[in-house]
């Protein structure tokens, strides 16, 4: 009997995987998830706060995010500290949601730590999902999640509608 037997794998561990390695499994996941569910709809989602630096526009804060499957995840929200406690959070936060409604998402969701922003998505509507102790120390990263209004529940959203 004869078998058969894949080549070696080499197992790296880096904390810079290069571009066509990300490539490979980002288009891997995107294949599967096309085969198991029948579309794609992922799509980076972003709302930047910009302002004028020597009569070019530079971003100084704002929001990074993606949805998909119905899902809006907030990755990263900042802005500098002379722009908070004015709303503009809330009208960035607000715009990203909106959005994120539009293309069929029916909950927002995002980690934070208590020494980020949990009153500020607290404030905005956002749930506690879960909590975990983390480092430092004494310190607590918080799951969060918020339902979407007008979110158009039960059909994906097409690239371009």
């Amino acid at each position: 009997m004869t078998q058969t037997r894949e080549p070696a794998l080499a197992l790296t561990l880096t904390d810079a995987p290069e571009e066509a390695a990300q490539a490979v499994i980002a288009k891997g996941l995107r294949d599967h998830a096309l085969a198991k569910i029948g579309y794609r709809d992922a799509r980076p989602l972003a709302i930047l706060a910009r302002k004028l630096v020597e009569g070019k526009e530079v971003a100084v804060g704002g929001l990074l995010g993606r949805t998909s499957f119905g899902l809006f995840y907030i990755d990263r929200f900042f802005l500098p500290e002379g722009l908070r406690g004015q709303g503009l959070g809330g009208r960035i936060i607000a715009l990203a949601e909106k959005e994120a409604a539009r293309r069929g998402c029916s909950r927002a969701v995002l980690f934070t730590a208590d020494f980020q922003a949990p009153q500020f998505y607290l404030d905005h509507g956002y749930e506690v999902l879960g909590r975990l102790d983390c480092e430092p120390p004494g310190h607590t990263r918080f799951c969060m999640t918020k339902k979407l209004d007008g979110a158009r529940c039960g059909r994906p959203f097409a690239v371009g509608e």
